[in-house]
């Protein structure tokens, strides 16, 4: 029967090698990219230069992945190949200490047993779920909206990074929150609307058609009317029959204004210098444009959510479609942070400023050669800018 030997050391100094070539792809990936970004538009827009670094980049950043997924493939075997000769053997590993301590009585160095990123990944999903879990309660009508501040600090806890200026933001947002919900506890009737156990106000269920039709008549209601009451800033008072502006909708926008003001001023800071470098207008757009569209994110999760409910014929509570909305925007955050490294938020925000930013250089460009076209012209027709005046 034929041997399989592996040589586990060489192995693992294999597998630092093309880690070290992965971290120097890295390099270059980001290199190319900075210069990308800061070419100015003249140069840039001659024979397509900034889109072709920019798909170098993609190319060499797709090696850097690609290498460094053969790295930790590599370490992965070697710790599969220690493990199982030690089952073998009659092994077994204890402890999880630099040095552990092996049943036949001596010591041996400890070996990363694979599965680093891997569990990485799954504590990074886990706590986002707890967090949506957290966001969930705090749709619990006004006693929610009252635990804004504890939640914030409890979320904080679970991301255990420290404190930074993004949990500044977050505790504002949440402190705020928390003066909100104390508000609305004040005007709510009874313990229902204290908890958010009322019916979702937009919901519709009484539509005079007939079978499936009622619910798609009641989906499409529900849908546009929900839309309207998350998007609109005021409201028709029905005991006067005037409109007022939404205080606490609107403080509510605000708060998360300054939230992510807070997380886009720490990736500034922690960008700086490096090849992913923003400016500072860079930072103020994407705050102004994430909260834009966080609020219409939620808008639209709350109106699917809301006319999902009366399609079915459930006048569901407030607190259940707030729930259902937070669990499907965490959804959505893990599976775009799956495909494109970045939240649906972080995402649509970077889409909309680089393709405006782009539209705008073409139209000065543009610009700036019409001006030149004209110029030309222009000097053609008075000879070259001499004038000859003959009073009359």
């Amino acid at each position: 029967m034929s041997k399989i030997r592996v040589n586990t050391q060489t192995l693992i100094q294999q597998q630092q090698q093309i880690e070290q070539l992965a971290g120097q792809l890295e390099n270059i990936s980001e290199e190319i990219n900075y210069v990308s970004r800061n070419l100015s538009w003249q140069i840039s827009s001659r024979e397509q230069i900034k889109n072709r670094l920019n798909e170098y980049g993609r190319y060499t950043g797709n090696l850097q992945r690609k290498t460094r997924s053969l790295s930790v493939a590599l370490g992965t075997a070697g710790d599969y190949y220690q493990s199982t000769c030690k089952k073998v053997a009659g092994w077994t590993v204890k402890g999880t200490e630099e040095n552990h301590q092996v049943s036949g009585g001596e010591n041996k160095k400890a070996e990363d047993t694979g599965g680093g990123e891997q569990g990485s990944a799954w504590l990074k999903y886990l706590k986002k779920i707890g967090k949506g879990g957290l966001d969930a309660i705090g749709k619990a009508g006004a006693i929610g909206g009252m635990l804004g501040a504890p939640i914030a600090l409890l979320k904080i806890l679970i991301d255990n990074d420290g404190f930074t200026s993004k949990d500044i933001g977050a505790v504002i947002k949440g402190a705020g929150g928390s003066v909100l919900g104390w508000m609305k506890s004040k005007d709510a009737k009874g313990i229902k609307e204290l908890l958010g156990l009322e019916k979702y106000k937009t919901i519709s269920t009484g539509s005079s058609k007939a079978g499936w039709l009622a619910r798609l008549d009641n989906a499409k209601v529900t849908g546009v009317d929900t839309l309207k009451e998350e998007l609109l800033p005021i409201t028709k008072v029905e005991e006067t029959g005037k409109y007022a502006v939404k205080g606490t909708k609107v403080a509510g926008w605000a708060l998360s204004l300054v939230a992510n003001g807070f997380s886009n001023y720490e990736e500034y800071n922690k960008k700086l210098g490096t090849g992913e470098e923003i400016s500072q207008s860079r930072a103020v757009a994407e705050t102004v444009t994430e909260t834009l569209i966080d609020i219409g994110k939620g808008a639209a999760i709350a109106a699917g959510v809301a006319a999902g409910c009366a399609a079915i014929g459930v006048a569901a509570p407030a607190v259940v479609v707030g729930g259902i909305g937070v669990g499907v925007s965490v959804v959505a955050d893990i599976v775009c942070e799956n495909l494109t490294g970045s939240s649906v938020t972080e995402f649509v925000s970077d889409k909309i400023l680089d393709g405006a930013t782009a539209v705008g250089k073409k139209v000065t460009g543009a610009v700036s050669s019409a001006g030149k076209a004209v110029s030309c012209w222009f000097k053609k027709m008075t000879g070259g800018g001499k004038y000859a005046y003959s009073g009359g």
